[in-house]
């Protein structure tokens, strides 16, 4: 019995250490600067590529970086009430919301000079840029076009050459990822704001002028209101000429689609934009340095363009002396360099009405086809 009891006890240690070898494999880091986004969130995938690329170069005294993807806004607001994550990839509008409930947190000091040279007129927009969000590069509608179409560079001009080749094919040529977007821009070439609600905007006779071009290229049936993004429509061979978002352009690689700035109805550097960046949300008691580490790498000059770039994003900085190495990525550089990116605020009307104008926008092209 006794020599039984002997053995029953080695195999339990033996079991006992084989267990916690196995422990020890799979355990995840104890500590982690932790990042969250929404799987749909442009730049998800560069976030990826560029926290698997700090790991690899991590020091001893660096914490290693720990993303978490969320399905959708539900998902992601849940978890955000019960935890923060030290980082958080989002929308400017996002981001400033969180400024200014004063959930953000100032890294800017323990950033010093690696702090991105911003243009000075993105920090009028808020006092978190470059001090708790840090702005990565921003999302816009370009004009894709079909092989061996004419690019214009006036969009009434654009607009009449859909109504005209609606009337006499009966088909469509063109469509956009956002009509609200795209009607919002048309008023900012003008030096005009949208509200997005119908009663206040219609004693503008710079909206009425803008809608009406739209309206006669849908009566046409020339403008069109697709589900699918606009680049695959195009792909696809479907329609000659669209508005789509500059984040879904980032396979264009070899194809044969050109990619321009899109149109307007006035000269002028301002373009509806949508920023897109890191907003810093350690929460209280913990430290920042180990987020801002992350940070500073992240926002190198060079690395900052670059990924950007390959999201499909306007650069926020850092495009001095870069040059784009495909159609897509010089279309996005000429925009940091000369354009001026409009950012809505999230108390102003536009983006309370945005998802709301857009299904009124689309329904209203449905129906006039």
């Amino acid at each position: 019995m006794k020599a039984k009891r002997i053995v029953a006890a080695a195999l339990l240690a033996a079991l006992a250490l084989a267990l916690c070898a196995c422990g020890q494999r799979e355990k995840a880091p104890t500590d982690a600067v932790s990042v969250w986004f929404l799987e749909s969130e442009p730049f998800a995938g560069q976030l990826t590529e560029l926290s698997e690329a700090y790991n690899r170069k991590l020091s001893r005294e660096q914490l290693p970086v720990s993303l978490r993807s969320f399905p959708d806004e539900a998902a992601l607001a849940g978890a955000f009430d019960a935890a923060r994550p030290d980082l958080l990839l989002c929308s400017h509008e996002r981001a400033f919301a969180l400024y200014e409930a004063g959930v953000l947190t100032d890294a800017a000091s323990y950033l010093g000079p690696a702090v991105p040279a911003y243009p000075e007129a993105l920090g009028l927009y808020s006092a978190c840029i470059g001090r708790s969000f840090f702005p990565l590069g921003f999302d816009t509608q370009l004009l894709l076009t079909a092989p061996g179409v004419d690019v214009e560079t006036d969009l009434e001009a654009l607009l009449a050459r859909a109504r005209n080749y609606g009337e006499e094919s009966g088909l469509p040529y063109l469509t956009a990822d956002s009509f609200a977007d795209l009607l919002y821009g048309m008023l900012l070439s003008k030096g005009k704001e949208l509200h997005g609600l119908r009663r206040l905007d219609i004693s503008e006779p710079d909206y009425r002028a803008a809608y009406n071009l739209l309206a006669e290229a849908a009566y046409t049936g020339g403008l069109a209101a697709y589900e699918a993004p606009a680049a695959e429509l195009l792909k696809a061979g479907l329609l000659p000429c669209a508005a789509a978002r500059s984040s879904t352009l980032t396979e264009l690689k070899g194809s044969s689609l050109n990619v321009s700035p899109l149109p307007r109805l006035e000269e002028g550097p301002v373009y509806l934009a949508q920023g897109v960046g890191l907003a810093v949300t350690v929460r209280e008691g913990r430290s920042p340095r180990p987020a801002a580490a992350f940070l500073a790498w992240l926002c190198d000059p060079e690395r900052l363009a670059g990924s950007a770039l390959s999201g499909g994003l306007v650069p926020a900085a850092g495009c001095d002396g870069l040059e784009g190495p495909d159609a897509l990525s010089g279309v996005l550089l000429e925009l940091a360099r000369e354009g001026e990116p409009h950012l809505p605020e999230p108390g102003a009307d536009y983006p309370a009405n945005r998802a709301a104008l857009e299904a009124e926008l689309r329904s209203a092209v449905e129906l006039l086809n």
